[in-house]
């Protein structure tokens, strides 16, 4: 199933919920379907109503660290839907970009083991994390956190696609690991595409959970598909439009406006 939050275009304003199936919106009561409509009358909002947190998962891949996983907060009051335009000020250098596949958690729950992991899981969506670069070298320069470098935005969606509808992406046997097809393009050329494993998924929940509880509607997001588009395009700014697809999981608009 694909969840999805949207609203009518004769009636905006009015968040709906309800599944995406074959290109209509089958409006629910959390229960039941008591509505549908084409594609064309409505529009999706980002997939979740809040998020409690957003965490952004990495793996060393050298070093001493290597193979060992960490994460960084970011700012769930900085998420927009598809399709939504971000103002941005002007940034010495310019802005970049993560894009990632996320996992939603699906309920509550503390010091998860790895066992009960799967059932933790609602779906997985797809995340676009802006940030600063020259921010970020300014703060390391100066032995400060980085934080303000990660503050600029983030795009969430388009919907939330359920473990059923990937489970044969899976080449391991592990339920919560998969092999993305991927492409990213930034105003209309691609500057990223392939293959690539992630997961396990469920390991971020154990992880996230090891000290305290996770809630439902946290965002997980997984190691990242592309880490940057510097070098292969300008950076971004005002103007831009950047969109993130994956196989089964949809396609993700991001516009870009200056302040």
């Amino acid at each position: 199933m694909k969840l999805c939050r949207f609203e009518l275009v004769a009636e905006p304003g009015e968040p709906r919920t309800g599944l995406y199936y074959e290109g209509k919106f089958y409006e629910t009561d959390g229960e039941q379907a008591i509505a549908i409509h084409e594609s064309d009358q409505g529009q999706l909002l980002m997939p979740l109503v809040a998020a409690p947190s957003v965490r952004l998962f990495s793996t060393a891949v050298e070093g001493p660290g290597a193979g060992q996983s960490g994460y960084r907060f970011l700012n769930p009051s900085r998420l927009f839907g598809p399709n939504r335009t971000l103002p941005l000020p002007e940034a010495d250098g310019g802005y970049d970009l993560t894009a990632t596949v996320a996992a939603i958690v699906a309920g509550d729950g503390a010091f998860v083991r790895p066992e009960e992991a799967t059932a933790f899981i609602l779906g997985y969506t797809l995340l676009i994390a802006l940030r600063a670069p020259d921010v970020s070298e300014r703060a390391d320069t100066l032995g400060l956190p980085d934080g303000l470098a990660h503050d600029v935005g983030l795009f969430i969606g388009p919907v939330i696609t359920t473990p059923d509808e990937v489970a044969d992406l899976s080449d391991t046997g592990e339920p919560t690991s998969f092999v993305w097809d991927f492409r990213l393009r930034v105003n209309g050329e691609q500057v990223a595409a392939g293959e690539e494993r992630v997961g396990p998924y469920g390991d971020c929940v154990v992880e996230a959970s090891r000290f305290g509880p996770v809630r439902g509607g946290e965002v997980l997001g997984g190691p990242a598909l592309v880490t940057s588009v510097l070098g292969v395009a300008p950076p971004l700014g005002g103007g831009d439009l950047i969109e993130f697809e994956v196989q089964r999981l949809g396609r993700l608009v991001a516009r870009l406006d200056s302040a």
